[in-house]
């Protein structure tokens, strides 16, 4: 039976072009917002421009207005009181340090959180380890609550 080659029948995906590849016809690339399918077999070096080797088949549009101004995100700064505590339990101060720093300390504030971070991470209320543990540093107690751990949103 005879056979007929009829050669690549769909484009092959290429990414972002690299003026340093070699390309074959029907190869597709990115440049700058536009995409490109080679018409031929494309020796690199061969600019993205060369209308002999390259076809624009998707041009890049011009840049939209200006969206509406979004709603005030929430207040940054320093975390304190993060229990609802108020009075002589309130936590005023979170420090972070090392667990040598936090060692030299001769008497912990008793109001202060410090977060130690190295290869064990630990969170004291002043004298008071409150977390142990060598998960990554985003995991610490939710509201003071042993065993009750939450990720901050990345």
């Amino acid at each position: 039976m005879g056979e007929i080659k009829i050669g690549r029948v769909r484009i092959g995906w290429k990414g972002t072009w690299d003026n340093l590849t070699a390309y074959v016809a029907q190869d597709a690339v990115y440049h700058q917002g536009e995409t490109y399918v080679a018409r031929i077999d494309v020796p690199a070096g061969t600019a993205i421009t060369n209308t002999t080797f390259w076809e624009l088949v998707a041009k890049k549009g011009e840049d939209g207005a200006d969206g509406a101004q979004g709603p005030q995100g929430p207040a940054g700064g320093v975390l304190s009181d993060p229990t609802g505590v108020t009075g002589a339990n309130a936590v005023v101060n979170i420090l972070s340090m090392t667990q040598a720093e936090y060692n030299a300390i001769s008497t912990p504030d008793a109001a202060t959180l410090y977060l130690i971070l190295g290869e064990t991470n630990v969170l004291y209320l002043g004298e008071n380890a409150l977390f142990s543990s060598r998960l990554p540093p985003t995991y610490l107690f939710a509201g003071g609550q042993q065993g009750l751990l939450f990720e901050p949103e990345r």
